[in-house]
């Protein structure tokens, strides 16, 4: 999982116009990932319940 600031980050780009391996490169993920949290929506993850 990756942190807030990397999912702000990959709507943030997105948002700008590059496209989802551009976004990926940047923030150093896989273009599968940049793509699900694209597709997830604009809440970005939770922390994980102990």
């Amino acid at each position: 999982m990756i942190g807030v600031e990397s999912v702000l980050e990959i709507q943030f780009l997105k948002r700008q116009g590059l496209n989802n391996t551009q976004v990926a490169r940047r923030v150093g993920v896989d273009r599968k990932t940049v793509r699900k949290y694209l597709n997830q929506g604009i809440d970005p993850p939770s922390p994980p319940v102990r």
